[in-house]
């Protein structure tokens, strides 16, 4: 991925997807291209925010070294904190692409996001699974 990220630009990358896409699912074509150039925008970011994330962890005493157990279970203490600040990023760019009014610009064709039942049913597994992992880990008491 990050070969391909340096090699191509985003707009070039999705406008290749949309290409593609436009004869296999004509109307879901616009939707995955535009997710495509948004999310060719992040890489560079979790890149840099694993790299961060690492050398705060080395500073601290943890290491990638050892048996492959040893880093897989290091991998859990940079993965959280990588994760929360994806979702803080994405929160950023919702709000920078809200007050831009960037929506009212986007292609006609784009509907906006509804929930579905599916989303719910996501949505309560999701929950659920997170109140269980935390009982288990001894966050509630």
């Amino acid at each position: 991925v990050s070969a391909l990220v340096c090699a191509a630009p985003p707009e070039s990358l999705a406008c290749g997807v949309h290409s593609m896409m436009r004869r296999v699912a004509p109307r879901l074509a616009d939707r995955v291209a535009f997710f495509v150039f948004l999310s060719m925008g992040f890489v560079p970011l979790f890149t840099d925010e694993i790299h961060r994330v690492r050398v705060a962890q080395s500073f601290r005493g943890g290491d990638m070294k050892g048996s492959m157990l040893r880093r897989a279970g290091s991998v859990r203490t940079w993965l959280v904190p990588v994760l929360m600040s994806a979702v803080r990023r994405s929160h950023e760019l919702a709000l920078a692409v809200e007050l831009r009014h960037i929506r009212d610009r986007l292609v006609p064709s784009l509907p906006a996001p509804r929930m579905r039942a599916s989303d719910v049913v996501h949505l309560v597994a999701v929950t659920a699974a997170v109140v269980a992992a935390s009982r288990y880990a001894g966050g509630f008491h």
